[in-house]
């Protein structure tokens, strides 16, 4: 998708049209199985605008299985409702990706503005306790000073069985 700026929308930017243009284009796709969302460059770009796009009238995509947030930063809210709202059809949600490794550790992951990793992941266990959950790359919670980097996909009962509490300050690299 190319995103042009014109007359009209100049003073809403280009990334805020490039949202909207986005979230219309994947409302039109009702019948995905699996979304993979996800930015790549140096810095992780916010997807607020395109969750907060299927919230207004609680969207769903009814077939959605598979979903995966990577290289991107949102709310702990957003993030919530959203996988919540599609918790009928839901197997499996990543939040993270290797990202760009060529000279770093994994950075695909996922910023969340507020709110933290660890109740985000307690909170959606009791909502969707049949839904696997799987993390990879960098998790922040910027308010919550939570940062995980994690280098290989992994579940998050496998990280209980390791002995590893959600939420403790975790570098596995």
């Amino acid at each position: 998708m190319t995103v042009v700026e014109d007359e009209k929308n100049k003073s809403e930017g280009l990334y805020v049209k490039g949202c909207r243009n986005l979230a219309g284009v994947l409302r039109k796709a009702r019948s995905v199985e699996e979304l993979k969302l996800g930015f790549q460059g140096r810095t992780k770009k916010s997807i607020h605008l395109i969750l907060e796009a299927f919230q207004q009238d609680e969207f769903t995509f009814r077939h959605l299985r598979k979903v995966s947030f990577q290289y991107c930063t949102t709310t702990s809210k957003d993030l919530f409702d959203f996988l919540v709202r599609h918790k009928g059809s839901l197997k499996e949600v990543q939040l993270g990706g290797e990202g760009l490794r060529t000279h770093r550790r994994p950075n695909g992951g996922v910023h969340l503005e507020d709110g933290s990793i660890k109740d985000l992941f307690e909170r959606l266990k009791a909502e969707m306790p049949a839904c696997e959950m799987w993390v990879i790359g960098d998790l922040i919670g910027v308010e919550s000073g939570e940062r995980w980097l994690l280098e290989d996909r992994t579940r998050i009962e496998e990280l209980r069985a390791l002995g590893l509490v959600l939420g403790v300050k975790l570098d596995r690299s």
